[in-house]
């Protein structure tokens, strides 16, 4: 059978070293991974390329083009590079990979190929822009297998490996995070996998074999639980803030004669032997390779050498980040002149932090005052508290900014004592101060601020919001409707919340609304009440409380008409019907087949109604059309029954199951219900409750549905309870 070679690298790029074709075998993946035999090329060229390419170490690269290349152009970009239509040398493993992602390597040969397609990795993505159908069906195939690859790495071997495929974030071997364009992220993933397999399996077969290659050793820090560490890591943002926090869990990966694991992808050993073109350690481990497919004598490097190749990799690691530094100065202030609403609060401290021109600091933390949303971020209060002297101090800066600036951050103070504390774990012993009270003081001094007038404004402020949860209850109860509904959802970081609280108040026929971020949940849930409560009392007679809105009928005149109606929202449909019934909502559940590029969701609605199950299902390629198939199916089958039922009379409906079942209880002097509330395994978390009461001589027991909240999932069951009891 006939392999389609490709490669996939970035579309600058031109000393391409890999190269990998696969295909199917029954219930596993033959993967070949080719890599250019720079090792028996190199004999023909003098010893000074060899040596040169030793202490250059590796190829340093601009804006995606080798600016420093290890090896000459002429070898690297032409004579030994996997070029499309070239026969070249290249090393060949061959590797049998289980659906599993389990891999076992099969043998390493010398041989010669042709590269057949040179691939970019937005191509990878956009398959629909690759010629050769043979290299489709390798992406495709790829794909499938790089996933069975990470899931197996990620789910077995508890390595320190992320990706995030919306946001264009992957981790490399050392579990450092990098972002990368979401056009590129699946070529990223796909590499990335095969080559990590096949250094993995080359160490271990050289271990096996005795030889003496060079090791990259990674390993952790003496902490008592690295996977929980990762773990806060992982669920912190933003990305520099991970990756700064991984360093400090684990040693700086090295190269080393000296096998000492790699705890970044959970390995007894670990080396690279895949970019001879642009790493030494891969060139000397393929001349070892090599020597010993041979039998000839293998040539030894000394632990002295792999030191000093750490060194000069050190050295051109700072080089590095000081530019990258500038470059992101420069880049920041580029959309800042540009588009200012798209600025990140990460380009804005970027600007504070090392910005030369007061005027792009000035304009920067103008717009960050004037952004709510960006004043919840800690990253730029880290910048500006710590270079609060040399905006304070300055001339250069406006005094209507310092007394903004001043204002903002003693408003702030609660969110201080965390900047604090990253400032504190950032520079160490050398901050000047140590607390949030001579962190007031300090800016006090340097913004010229009156505190007494400050801190009154504050006062007066809170005590504007501060009793409006309590109004809007005294309201409901004096409308006779349900007492209002909160959801609230963290989306700001670990450490540092931001909390966005939504409050729904229905009266009738009308459903009021308001949404709102603060950094305390207890705050914006006062803001929202006030929000609902003036909205409210706006409307004033209009507002008709005591008349109960109309019970939807499932499809409108379903009785008298035997065809089946499509709604435009099925789903909102029939949550409303099951809200004003006062019956459970449908449990929905959503499952993914097929390839991660072409998924198909199924949607599978579970619903009870009188002791009767009802089920329906829908697939489709978008998750939402496959939900609305589904939800519009259950309607179609069950709105004759619960039509039928629209128009028996009802029990008097209850506002507050929870309170009328503790009251009903309290009557007949029985124990008060019992909740259980159990955390379901998903994402995002879901809940069931269990209500357990005696009435009438009776041990009730009742379930309720899936919520997104513990509050919400013992409302629900205690609904359920009300109507058993209601109906007995």
């Amino acid at each position: 059978m006939n392999k389609t070679i490709v490669t996939v690298d970035g579309p600058t790029s031109q000393d391409l070293d890999d190269a990998f074709s696969i295909t199917r075998a029954g219930n596993a993946w033959s993967l070949d991974v080719y890599v250019t035999n720079v090792a028996r090329a190199i004999q023909s060229e003098p010893e000074y390329v060899y040596l040169d390419a030793e202490q250059r170490v590796v190829t340093q690269y601009v804006g995606g083009y080798a600016m420093s290349p290890m090896l000459p152009k002429s070898i690297s970009e032409d004579k030994m590079s996997l070029l499309q239509g070239r026969h070249r040398k290249v090393m060949k493993a061959n590797i049998l990979i289980q659906n599993s992602g389990e891999a076992e390597l099969i043998d390493v040969t010398s041989t010669s190929v042709t590269n057949h397609a040179r691939l970019s990795y937005e191509q990878v993505t956009n398959t629909h822009t690759i010629e050769d159908p043979g290299a489709v069906l390798a992406v495709i195939e790829g794909l499938d297998c790089a996933l069975a690859l990470f899931q197996r790495r990620t789910m077995k071997q508890d390595t320190l490996s992320f990706i995030d495929i919306e946001n264009g974030i992957l981790s490399d071997e050392e579990g450092q995070l990098h972002k990368v364009k979401r056009s590129q992220i699946h070529g990223h993933i796909l590499i990335q996998e095969f080559m990590i397999l096949t250094n993995t399996l080359m160490a271990d077969w050289c271990l096996e074999n005795k030889l003496p290659i060079i090791y990259r050793n990674h390993e952790a820090k003496n902490i008592d639980d690295l996977s929980g560490a990762m773990h806060e890591v992982y669920s912190a943002m933003p990305i520099e803030e991970q990756s700064r926090r991984l360093r400090s869990y684990c040693n700086k990966a090295n190269y080393s004669m000296f096998n000492k694991g790699h705890v970044g992808l959970n390995q007894l050993a670990y080396a690279t032997f895949t970019s001879p073109l642009r790493r030494f350690p891969d060139l000397y481990n393929q001349k070892v390779i090599e020597a010993f497919l041979d039998g000839d004598e293998i040539e030894l490097f000394s632990e002295q050498r792999c030191q000093r190749l750490n060194e000069r990799l050190l050295d051109m690691s700072s080089d590095r980040e000081v530019r990258s530094k500038q470059q992101a100065v420069r880049n920041a202030i580029k959309v800042l002149n540009a588009n200012p609403q798209s600025i990140t609060t990460s380009q804005i401290a970027q600007i504070v932090k090392r910005g030369e021109n007061p005027d792009d600091i000035d304009r920067a933390l103008n717009h960050f005052l004037a952004d709510a949303e960006l004043m919840m971020s800690s990253q730029v209060w880290v910048a500006v508290v710590f270079y609060a002297d040399k905006i304070g101090c300055s001339a250069r800066y406006a005094p209507e900014l310092k007394q903004r600036l001043g204002e903002s951050l003693l408003r702030n103070l609660p969110m201080m004592k965390t900047v604090l504390q990253i400032l504190q774990q950032q520079v160490g012993k050398s901050l000047p101060i140590g607390n949030l009270n001579e962190l007031t003081n300090l800016i006090v001094e340097v913004f010229d601020l009156d505190i007494e007038t400050i801190q009154n404004e504050i006062n007066n402020d809170k005590a504007s919001v501060m009793n409006y949860k309590g109004k809007l209850f005294e309201l409901c109860q004096k409308l006779g409707v349900a007492n209002p509904e909160f959801e609230s959802f963290n989306l700001g970081e670990a450490h540092l919340p931001a909390w966005e609280t939504k409050g729904t108040v229905t009266i009738g026929s009308i459903t009021f609304t308001a949404t709102i971020k603060k950094a305390q949940k207890k705050e914006a849930e006062q803001e929202v009440s006030k929000d609902l409560f003036e909205q409210i009392t706006e409307q004033g007679g209009d507002v008709q409380a005591d008349k109960q809105p109309d019970t939807p009928q499932l499809v409108e005149n379903s009785k008298t008409k035997s065809a089946q109606t499509s709604l435009p929202n099925p789903k909102g449909h029939f949550y409303e019907l099951c809200a004003s019934m006062g019956i459970a909502s449908p449990v929905a559940e959503m499952t993914s087949s097929g390839s991660s590029h072409e998924p198909q969701w199924v949607a599978t609605i579970s619903f009870v109604y009188n002791g009767t199950d009802y089920t329906a299902n829908a697939s489709s390629g978008s998750k939402k059309d496959a939900e609305k198939q589904a939800f519009q199916q259950l309607i179609n089958e069950t709105q004759d029954v619960i039509n039928a039922a629209i128009d028996e009379p009802k029990p008097a409906a209850v506002s507050n199951a929870k309170s009328w079942l503790n009251e009903l209880m309290q009557k007949n002097q029985l124990a008060l219900p019992i909740y259980r509330t159990q955390t379901l395994d998903m994402q995002p978390p879901m809940f069931k409750a269990i209500v357990t009461f005696d009435y009438n001589g009776q041990k009730f027991e009742i379930e309720g549905p899936t919520m997104a909240s513990k509050k919400k999932a013992e409302s629900s069951a205690a609904d359920i309870a009300v109507a058993d009891i209601q109906n007995a």
